[in-house]
């Protein structure tokens, strides 16, 4: 492998393990799937440091004032009572879930009906985040060897708050898509990269667990991609990167 200067490290399954599954933000896309403003969202979400309300108030030209809650009942209009049949309105009044097949004609139902529990799965999961065993050991190595190590992640605003506890001022260079508005796999983002460490892309070296948006994207964008596969149990050579399954074997690789 050439000789690299900056390695760059996605955060999230590279970095952080979270023991808790309720992962709020992937639910949140996940139940945005029927939505016309899926993308919209999802990009603003990455990108934005307001809180959820002010976000989804933004997009759905809510006022912030307005959230509150408040039961279903309090919110039905008679009419709505005829468009829906009886099973429907009594699954809706009783889920705790985002009803996003109600979305297009009462968005705002289904993102109040919801907000509570993303709060609190949010905290438990943010709670539950932890470094994977062999992280602080790799990272202080390769500081030890003059490599210079960059995070660079697509992290909602609340993500940060594990980032600032278990690895406080380890990273030289930190580019956050809620920090910069940007999001993987937009090329810009590793220009941010760049722009701060003044390092050219043959110097930098991308370490991520995502195919998509770690391994592709950083090709694309000039610089070689290391492929973080947990499910593995050795080095593999590919055609347009390594993968490795433990940051332990990329003190071998370089």
């Amino acid at each position: 492998m050439k000789e690299k200067k900056l390695i760059a490290f996605d955060l999230y399954d590279t970095c952080f393990s979270i023991e808790n599954g309720n992962m709020a933000y992937s639910q949140l896309f996940f139940d945005l799937w029927v939505s016309d403003k899926k993308r919209e969202l999802k990009k603003i979400l990455l990108t934005s440091n307001k809180s959820i309300e002010e976000i989804l108030s933004d997009i759905f030209n809510h006022q912030k004032n307005e959230w509150n809650e408040v039961l279903l009942d309090d919110w039905i209009i008679p009419t709505t009572w005829e468009i829906l049949n009886t099973n429907e309105m009594k699954w809706l009044k009783n889920s705790k879930a985002v009803v996003w097949k109600f979305s297009s004609q009462f968005p705002e139902w289904t993102i109040r009906l919801q907000l509570n529990d993303f709060y609190k799965n949010l905290r438990n999961e943010i709670d539950s985040v932890s470094l994977f065993p062999e992280v602080t050991s790799v990272l202080s190595e390769l500081k030890n060897r003059g490599y210079k190590i960059a995070a660079i992640s697509n992290l909602a605003q609340p993500y940060i708050e594990p980032l600032n506890i278990l690895l406080p001022h380890v990273f030289h260079y930190e580019v956050l898509s809620c920090e910069v508005w940007l999001i993987k796999p937009d090329k810009k983002i590793f220009d941010c990269l760049k722009n701060i460490s003044w390092y050219h892309e043959d110097q930098i070296l991308m370490v991520g667990d995502s195919l998509s948006s770690d391994v592709q994207w950083a090709k694309r964008c000039g610089i070689a991609p290391v492929h973080l596969n947990r499910n593995s149990e050795w080095i593999k050579y590919c055609d347009a990167y390594i993968s490795i399954s433990t940051l332990q074997q990329l003190l071998e690789i370089l």
